[in-house]
């Protein structure tokens, strides 16, 4: 089997959408995952999150690039790495985040870019990307349905928490597929398929049922909750 090679770009730590979406990318053999991007609120805290995650993998192979971002605090997943200091990843962690892309495209010119965060770090290296021909396919926009499959579109979080980073990233001229709420907004994990999840002991289903459940009783944000016993929210 052929795996995709994919570099990560995450504002993983709010909502937990991006928690679902690293667990699944690290536990499935189709993907082969190169590097993990920290975009948006509280960087520290989402690197932390990060690396506490690969190490539960036993993946400190994955460097970490510390992304672009702004000081607003939004931590409800921090009891889970209230015991794990930056210093216990044994891993690379790239500060400057040029560097740590330019090295990451040099060594895997043939790896997609996954865009799940605010386009802040796209636009920060849109040069590289374009310039390196990196294919990026991004969680970005709503087009004619707007969140939890409303009708009407809406302004969408990883195009509006930064206008001028995305009207940048938007106007380049990057390999860019786009994946807007009309096609990845309602989607949940219920039924069996969430149970066996919810009651399995493996790695990945442990660490995604710890921080959710953390994250069902300590987020007030914006994000809709489902029944914690039933579903899990929107991935």
């Amino acid at each position: 089997m052929k795996k995709i090679k994919i570099i990560i770009d995450t504002d993983i730590g709010g909502d937990i959408d991006d928690t679902w979406a690293l667990v699944y990318a690290l536990h499935r053999e189709i993907f082969d995952v190169k590097a993990i991007c920290v975009t948006g609120r509280d960087l520290a805290y989402k690197a932390k999150l990060v690396a506490k995650t690969l190490m539960r993998f036993n993946r400190a192979d994955i460097p970490i690039i510390i992304g672009m971002g702004f000081p607003d605090t939004e931590t409800p997943l921090a009891n889970w790495v209230s015991d794990f200091p930056l210093s216990d990843f044994s891993g690379k962690i790239y500060s400057d985040t040029r560097e740590g892309f330019s090295r990451l495209f040099e060594d895997n010119p043939d790896a997609v870019l996954v865009g799940l965060a605010p386009n802040m770090t796209l636009a920060h290296i849109h040069d590289l990307i374009a310039s390196k021909k990196i294919k990026t396919v991004a969680m970005a926009g709503s087009i004619f349905k707007g969140y939890f499959d409303s009708p009407t579109p809406c302004p969408e979080c990883n195009v509006v928490t930064d206008m001028g980073a995305s009207k940048i990233v938007y106007s380049s001229n990057i390999d860019y597929v786009l994946l807007p709420l009309d096609v990845c907004g309602n989607l949940i994990l219920d039924g069996e398929n969430y149970r066996q999840v919810k009651g399995s002991s493996a790695v990945a289903a442990r660490t995604v049922m710890e921080n959710y459940l953390l994250w069902d009783r300590d987020y007030f944000g914006g994000a809709k909750k489902y029944d914690v016993t039933a579903s899990s929210t929107v991935l």
